[in-house]
């Protein structure tokens, strides 16, 4: 009769390598969904928070104005350019040039231009001005490079509602 050993066969060793490399396996495709998931997290936060900032702007910018007016100085409005003027006879602008918009506050002797984070993604903006004094501003965004264009629209009434 055996007498039995205390240790482990070759077998159970190789069999447990397996087990414990299959956990580690597992457990590296975990980490790297979540840093996935936590990158695509990011930049959709980036993404919605200038998004709100340029709509909070854009709608009291366009809120407070009187008119939109075809030229002003040197602008011509068009699908590139919005051209607003306020009733203190101030007038705003927003221009779409070399993929970054700008905001340019003309008043009095001095001219303010102001950068306008669009967030990341942005591909082109462009304005619309429709009829009865609202203004469209479209984004164009596209998700991955050579990907389809997901349009995003903010609208804003000359003068504020249109109740």
């Amino acid at each position: 009769m055996r007498v039995p050993r205390a240790g482990s066969t070759m077998l159970e060793m190789l069999a447990l390598v397996w087990a414990f490399a299959i956990v580690l396996m597992l457990g590296t495709v975990l980490l790297v969904g979540v840093a996935r998931m936590e990158q695509a997290s990011v930049a959709s936060l980036e993404r919605l928070t200038a998004q709100g900032a340029l709509a909070d702007q854009f709608r009291a910018d366009v809120g407070q104005a009187v008119a939109a007016p075809d030229r002003a100085g040197d602008l011509t409005a068009g699908p590139a350019c919005l051209i607003l003027r306020m009733a203190d006879g101030k007038e705003i602008a927003y221009r779409w040039e070399d993929k970054r918009l700008e905001r340019v506050e003309r008043g009095g002797p001095e001219t303010v231009r102001q950068q306008v984070s669009v967030g990341p993604g942005c591909m082109a903006v462009t304005f619309e001005r429709t009829g009865r004094g609202v203004v469209v501003l479209q984004l164009m965004r596209s998700r991955k490079a050579g990907g389809p264009v997901h349009p995003q629209e903010i609208w804003a009434a000359l003068g504020g509602d249109l109740r």
